[in-house]
């Protein structure tokens, strides 16, 4: 960690852990949290596939099923128009 961040970190925790999508199966993701050194009850917790990983291609094609805002107000205003 580069020593103008540690400053602000009080701790890291780190892990990994497994869910399970009902449509894809099993996603791993790797894990670390880091708690503030001005409030101990702050912290932020950043979840990761490992590159180049089942779960990384899992979450790509997850990603790919977010439907956009454009494209989901061009959808609603064609059903008013029908």
């Amino acid at each position: 960690m580069r020593p103008q961040i540690q400053r602000h970190v009080a701790s890291q925790d780190f892990g990994s852990k497994a869910i399970r999508h009902p449509e894809l199966g099993e996603l791993t993701f790797d894990w670390d949290s880091f708690y503030g050194s001005g409030d101990p009850d702050q912290h932020l917790t950043v979840w990761s596939p490992a590159p180049g990983s089942p779960s990384e291609e899992k979450l790509r094609i997850l990603s790919s099923w977010i439907q956009h805002p454009a494209t989901a107000e061009n959808a609603t205003a064609r059903r008013r128009e029908s």
